[in-house]
């Protein structure tokens, strides 16, 4: 349009009002609708680059390499292991079809945990999306992007999961294994996750709604915590049922097995694609609510905490006032209670796990004002005051925890156990926030620094397995890495303060 033109609609002219415009065919628009998702993608991937990995211990080209020989030195010993130990009874198109059921149970029990680890995490990516509000996209569009994000973490964590087992079928069973990876494996877990993202998405809208939008995510969390807990239950109920030779369709997992079994490939693959399409299609279509930007602390008066208290106020009230700590310390006190209902099950003290995940974020919101107040301040005690103050938040819920086991009878090893577990989650929440700094709140750098941690942790599971090594040489290997990770984090928190300089 000309200056002339311009002029003209500025001034009303009807000719120029009622002039027909051509709206882009629907075919252009998803075109570009998938190019600007894409653009949005190749951002967060320079996100992950440059602010999750280059800014970390996983700068250092060795520590990749160590970290990835770490991952495949486990999944090739896992692997090893199961093909040894069920090649005795890989004989028969029966015990065949036995194993590949039972890993379809496998396969739904990771997608949902998988889900819910994701979902929790990601729920605050709308801080690290702010870096996308200068481009020309909409909100569906960068809610698109955090979608498929979703679903390659989710993805990522299921294969890890199912890894070993699926190896060692292809292994023991042959190529005849392989509709029943498909129809055990493959559909289940992507029925399950198709179906759980419908179901997140419209709890999301419809909590949106509500006096309670600004707390959808903790209920979210809530909701599809006892959702999977269910799930979890009902395996013990399934897996005799599968063993037991069940009628067809009474065990809802193997559905796409049966419909294979008694009505062959064709209507199996048609039934899945309908599944898929009704479950996603409203994922597309619906719209989304927006990705918040929430205040990363609350007002909440912290009584006693002063300059002189050690020195160590800043720390407490950064994670007394956050608002994962108030989020997880509901979570933890119903996760609690929930435990302390149920006869027989695990200690109470496990969930006090919820609490420690303020760990993660106290590195990243600290370090830059302690670089410009406090810079001199040694490595070692700015550590300890992040140590201290995660213990202290732990401290009173967890002896609550532990009265809960001593008055309902409970194990005393198993309180014992589940005690410091949680005081090593503690220890490796904060390490995992030292080593790979979630700025920006952004949930990539714990995925990826959990993800680390649980590598080397099961690495040396399996170590401590195959040498069959007794209880107290365990508890001293435990010890010894305790003492290994405190000295690295200080080590790394004074290389990082170096390189910051």
């Amino acid at each position: 349009m000309d200056e002339t033109e311009t002029s003209r609609v500025a001034n009303g002219d009807p000719l120029i009002l009622t002039r027909i415009t051509v709206a882009p065919t629907p075919r252009r628009q998803l075109g570009e609708t998938v190019s600007r998702t894409i653009i949005v993608m190749r951002l967060m991937g320079a996100y992950l680059i440059r602010v999750v990995i280059g800014k970390g211990v996983l700068k250092s080209r060795a520590i990749r390499l160590g970290v990835f020989a770490c991952l495949v030195l486990f999944l090739l010993i896992a692997t090893v292991l199961a093909i040894i130990l069920t090649r005795d009874v890989a004989n028969g198109a029966t015990i065949r079809d036995l194993v590949l059921t039972i890993n379809s149970l496998s396969s739904v029990v990771w997608t949902a945990v998988a889900f819910l680890i994701v979902k929790i995490l990601m729920a605050d990516a709308g801080t690290m999306m702010a870096i996308t509000h200068h481009l020309p996209i909409t909100n569906r569009e960068r809610q698109r992007a955090v979608g498929v994000l979703d679903a390659l973490a989710t993805l990522i964590i299921v294969i890890i999961g199912m890894f070993t087992t699926s190896v060692s079928s292809l292994v023991n069973f042959g190529i005849s294994a392989v509709p029943g990876l498909i129809t055990c494996v493959v559909m289940p877990a992507t029925a399950t996750y198709a179906t759980l993202e419908l179901s997140h998405r419209c709890c999301d809208l419809a909590l949106a709604r509500t006096p309670f939008r600004r707390a959808r995510q903790p209920i979210l969390a809530v909701m599809f915590f006892l959702i999977v807990l269910a799930l979890w239950q009902s395996m013990p109920t399934m897996l005799a049922a599968i063993t037991s030779s069940p009628e067809p369709f009474t065990v809802w997992p193997l559905v796409f097995h049966d419909i294979n079994l008694y009505y062959g490939s064709p209507a199996t693959t048609g039934c899945f694609l309908a599944l898929i399409v009704v479950s996603f299609l409203p994922v597309m279509v619906l719209p989304t609510s927006p990705l918040d930007i929430r205040h990363r602390f609350v007002m909440l008066p912290v009584v006693g905490l002063n300059a002189s208290f050690f020195d160590t106020a800043p720390q407490f009230r950064a994670l007394f006032r956050s608002r994962y700590t108030l989020q997880a310390a509901l979570l933890s006190a119903g996760f609690v209670a929930l435990l302390a209902t149920r006869v027989a099950g695990p200690s109470s003290v496990w969930g006090v796990e919820p609490l420690t995940i303020g760990g993660f974020f106290q590195y990243a919101t600290l370090a830059p004002s302690f670089r410009i107040f406090e810079p001199r301040l040694p490595a070692s005690r700015f550590y300890l005051r992040l140590l201290a103050a995660q213990y202290a938040l732990v401290a009173p819920m967890l002896v609550v925890a532990v009265l809960i086991d001593i008055f309902t009878n409970h194990p005393a090893h198993s309180t014992i156990l589940a005690t410091a577990g949680v005081c090593g989650s503690a220890l490796i929440t904060i390490g995992v926030g030292i080593f790979v700094p979630a700025r920006d709140d952004n949930p990539l750098s714990i995925l990826l620094g959990c993800a680390i941690v649980l590598t080397i942790g099961m690495a040396l599971v399996v170590f401590c397995g195959i040498l069959h090594l007794p209880a107290a040489a365990s508890i001293g290997l435990g010890i010894a890495c305790a003492a290994l990770l405190i000295t690295y984090s200080i080590v790394t928190i004074s290389d990082q303060r170096k390189a910051a300089r």
